[in-house]
């Protein structure tokens, strides 16, 4: 049953991350815009189901420079953790998992929340340049085995 968990949290982040339209702009040297604003649009659907009216929050935990360095902002800023070191798959996960810790010991508040419409579908828009936390809340269905996990972008 975790197998299925895992999975279909798996499938959420890919289709999030394929849906996911991010306008990265350059100056005249090619170095990033950190000036820039975007949105960011999910969906929340398997083969099977689409969820609806799902509580989608969003929390800017870091700052980034002209050099691709990230820097932890906010109600995040004084939390002993490098978010410049994850490197993998793994590593991502725990790392959005210490920052989901946080948001729930210290009862963080989200910048932003929204839900599902119809098609599963969130956009927030007016998006500064930064990492956000992702954290949906789980549906309430007692014979649904979907579970989503937080996650990074």
């Amino acid at each position: 049953m975790k197998k299925k968990y895992t999975l279909f949290s798996a499938f959420v982040l890919i289709v999030a991350l394929l849906l996911t339209s991010v306008t990265v702009s350059a100056s005249e040297n090619n170095q990033l815009d950190i000036n820039n604003v975007g949105s960011l649009s999910l969906t929340y659907a398997n083969d099977n189901e689409i969820f609806s009216d799902v509580k989608v929050s969003i929390y800017r935990v870091a700052d980034i420079s002209d050099d691709i360095a990230y820097t932890l902002t906010g109600s995040f800023e004084n939390y002993p953790i490098d978010v410049n070191s994850a490197s993998n798959d793994y590593e991502w996960q725990v790392l959005s998992y210490t920052l989901f810790s946080y948001v729930i010991a210290d009862n963080v508040q989200t910048e932003n929340a929204q839900y599902t419409d119809e098609n599963g579908t969130v956009k927030f828009d007016n998006m500064r340049t930064g990492m956000y936390l992702v954290v949906s809340e789980n549906p309430d269905k007692t014979d649904d085995e979907s579970y989503f996990n937080p996650f990074l972008i």
